[in-house]
């Protein structure tokens, strides 16, 4: 039987996506046994997550709260005729990553799946619409989305 500290921490850390009860707890043995520091700088840094992040009104991307637009959108050096439409913050990274894109993105918030509660106002297409209507410079909108039965 764990004590409850650690068993709430077990549990807690088990929610995480790709973590298991297994994981979770050699996690939670790891917290315990590295420097108080340590885990004082990870409680920090989880409870600024929800008061210093925000989502940038352009592209639904993070960005920190008290910025207006995020880094991408705010960059004029990219190309502005290009918007590129992905479902999560997640495959904007890898994109960006690569190197291989320079132009801007719109980030929809996930899939359209009623199996999971996601329904049509949940994304962001009424934005990306808008968007697309309004951005007289866009020539191209390429769709980089899973390509699955959602």
């Amino acid at each position: 039987m764990l004590p409850k500290a650690l068993k709430r921490l077990q549990d807690t850390l088990a929610l995480l996506p790709g973590i298991g009860d297994k994981t979770a707890l050699k996690l939670a043995f790891f917290l315990f046994d590295a420097p108080t520091r340590y885990a004082q700088e990870l409680s920090g840094a989880v409870g600024e997550l929800k008061t210093h992040l925000t989502l940038c009104p352009q592209c639904h991307g993070y960005m920190d709260h008290d910025e207006t637009l995020c880094g991408i959108c705010r960059d004029q050096s990219r190309d502005p005729h290009l918007l590129m439409v992905t479902e999560e913050y997640l495959d904007m990274l890898t994109i960006e990553r690569s190197g291989a894109y320079r132009g801007y993105y719109h980030i929809l918030g996930g899939c359209l799946s009623p199996i999971h509660g996601k329904r049509l106002e949940d994304l962001e297409i009424t934005s990306l619409i808008d968007r697309a209507r309004t951005d007289l410079s866009l020539r191209e909108v390429i769709l980089a989305v899973n390509p699955n039965l959602e």
